[in-house]
């Protein structure tokens, strides 16, 4: 199996340890087993990938301890998604945007975006174009040395 495979199969396993967490969490807690039995794994390889995945989680601390053999699922210890990655993505390829072109590209909050780019403006990366209607058109200033700071950090 390659490094991809691997991997495919421990991801769709955390988001079903999370939803079955959910499902659990109540101020007793829940065992190991439990959480087992309510993934329902069907694979010699699902069951590995649901030991990597608890020790992780625990590593990460979205499963706490609550007990002799009881645990608690915190989903405010979950990872949560880059946004700040989206938003400079959407800015590098976009070309000429706006503040509600690129929060809708990104998922993002269009207040957070408008922070970014203010930010970014201060900074020198990016330059005002001009104005159509109610909007701001911004653009990139050097396309390259934009990819190379935000995208590839």
């Amino acid at each position: 199996m390659t490094e991809i495979q691997n991997n495919k199969p421990k991801t769709g396993m955390t988001d079903r340890m999370r939803g079955a967490g959910k499902m659990l969490n109540n101020p007793k807690g829940f065992t190991r087993r439990e959480m087992f039995g309510a993934v329902n794994t069907r694979t010699r390889a699902e069951d590995m990938a649901f030991k990597e995945a608890w020790l992780e989680m625990q590593r990460r601390g979205e499963i706490l301890r609550a007990g002799t053999e009881k645990y608690r699922y915190d989903p405010s210890k979950a990872p949560k998604p880059q946004v700040r990655i989206k938003i400079y993505r959407a800015m590098h390829v976009k070309g000429a945007f706006c503040a509600p072109d690129i929060a809708k590209l990104a998922d993002a909050e269009i207040s957070y975006v408008h922070g970014v780019i203010r930010r970014l403006v201060k900074g020198g990366e990016l330059e005002f174009t001009g104005k159509l209607g109610n909007f701001k058109y911004f653009r990139v200033r050097n396309s390259d040395k934009f990819y190379q700071k935000f995208i590839k950090g």
